[in-house]
């Protein structure tokens, strides 16, 4: 992710932390609980714009609910829901909390997204179209690489298609080419990443591994929120490459999705083996 990106969405959040904040709503966090690890989440981070998540908390449906103060209880994630801190200035107190309520901090959140981006248009502008050029210049890797004439035709083209949906250009080779000391036939599928969307290409087609993060020095891990990887090579079972060296190659562009001609194929089920005592 862009640093650029990292920073205006934390310029955002806190505007609207501040916002919600001076109008006297209390309990306002930011920073906390959720991440951005994976890329559906994190879309328009690789994409030149930002991503601001506003979860408010709920109800009985449209019935108030009653908290005591020591009642409250944080998810153990950033934050403790009785103290004041840099992210959480104004601990809500306890006491009734209901549907106007929820419904009025939402409101506040929408007008304070819209009021910084109305008063700031020129430099969102900037961000992303800064942001853009640098993911166009990425050099590392050079590029991704699935090479032609694998076992399962539909997940080659089911991968195809969410790079294509991701604004990913996809390049087919018209001849064969080498690349990062392996050879490869025509046909093979290049994804350069010398383009806006390189970011999401390479967040969905590297290894990913996700980081070692600890509850405290020497605690235990941490639990992530709800995804590890996204590693798309992976879980359709296609063969895909990260070349690091820049390579010359016959390329044309893969203009369609990649749904094979006539449609979806499923392979045929393999008869089960049967145990042997």
């Amino acid at each position: 992710m862009d640093g650029a990106l990292v920073a205006a969405v934390g310029a955002l959040g806190s505007h609207v932390a501040s916002r919600l904040t001076t109008a006297g709503r209390a309990g306002v966090v930011t920073d906390a609980i959720f991440d951005a690890w994976t890329p559906g989440r994190a879309y328009p981070h690789t994409h030149g714009g930002v991503r601001l998540l506003s979860e408010t908390a709920s109800a009985r449906l449209a019935t108030p609910i009653e908290v005591k103060p020591e009642e409250r209880e944080g998810r153990g994630s950033g934050y403790d829901p009785r103290t004041a801190s840099a992210n959480y200035p104004a601990p809500w107190p306890g006491g009734a909390w209901r549907l106007a309520d929820i419904v009025e901090t939402q409101l506040q959140v929408s007008l304070g997204v819209l009021e910084h981006a109305a008063a700031h248009r020129e430099h969102w502008l900037r961000t992303a179209l800064e942001a853009n050029r640098r993911a166009a210049e990425r050099r590392e890797p050079f590029a991704f690489v699935a090479p032609a004439g694998q076992r399962d035709a539909s997940a080659v083209a089911r991968l195809v298609e969410v790079l294509r949906l991701g604004e990913v250009a996809v390049h087919r080779a018209t001849a064969p080419f080498e690349a990062g000391g392996r050879a490869y036939a025509a046909g093979a599928l290049v994804v350069r990443m010398q383009q806006p969307a390189s970011g999401f290409a390479k967040t969905v087609l590297e290894r990913q591994r996700y980081p070692d993060l600890r509850e405290h020095e020497g605690g235990p891990p941490k639990r992530p929120y709800d995804v590890t990887a996204h590693t798309l090579p992976l879980l359709l079972g296609v063969e895909v490459d990260a070349v690091g060296p820049a390579f010359e190659a016959s390329l044309e562009p893969v203009e369609d999705r990649g749904v094979p001609r006539g449609g979806w194929r499923a392979r045929a089920p393999t008869r089960p083996r049967p145990l042997e005592r």
